[in-house]
């Protein structure tokens, strides 16, 4: 008959050894599981990226165009220029102002058209910042275009501040932050 001490020796050792084949096994579908959710996750992200990309024609374009029609500074403004260019083409707060709370029915319309073009563009940054989209392609697709028109009528963002007692477009204004101090760091701004 067998030793009672050995048999509960072996009976432990094998039930270790399934343990450790359990939590190896358990491991590896976690990784596996872990691959395929990444790899879906990149998938949701191109997809919400070509999306973004689509939307643009509905969401911005029109406004930009008004834009640049209304202030035809905006069409060759380059939020890189030396102070002194971006000085006399910028939006001032004057302007700003007349815009923000101006009655008049072309002040109501930038103001709309400028209201919708930064929710957009808080929409891009948002999903940029929160990695739901690609964010190389957003860069290559909207980033020149948020740069200039943010910087163009920073004024605007500034009286919103100042009359409204908040951070207007809060997720924008820190991405423009963010790429503008890249782009100082790398020495690219004159």
């Amino acid at each position: 008959m067998a030793d009672p001490n050995t048999v509960f020796q072996a009976f432990m050792a094998a039930g270790a050894i399934g343990t450790a084949i359990g939590s190896f096994a358990i491991y590896k579908a976690i990784l596996e599981n872990n691959e395929e959710a990444r790899a879906g996750n990149e998938w949701n992200r191109r997809q919400t990226t070509i999306t973004m990309i689509k939307e643009w024609n509905d969401q911005a374009r029109s406004h930009i165009k008004f834009l640049r029609e209304k202030y035809s500074d905006l069409s060759d403004f380059d939020w890189k220029a030396s102070d002194e260019v971006l000085k006399k083409k910028l939006f001032h707060k004057d302007e700003a102002k007349k815009v923000l709370l101006g009655e008049s029915e072309e002040s109501r319309e930038i103001r709309d058209r400028l209201f919708t073009l930064f929710n957009y563009f808080e929409y891009v940054a948002t999903a940029y910042e929160k990695e739901v989209v690609d964010k190389q392609a957003i860069e290559v697709s909207f980033k020149g275009v948020i740069l200039n028109t943010y910087t163009y009528f920073n004024a605007f963002v500034q009286i919103m501040r100042e009359e409204r007692k908040y951070e207007p477009w809060l997720p924008l204004a820190l991405l423009v932050s963010k790429w503008t101090t890249i782009e100082q760091q790398s020495g690219s701004i004159q």
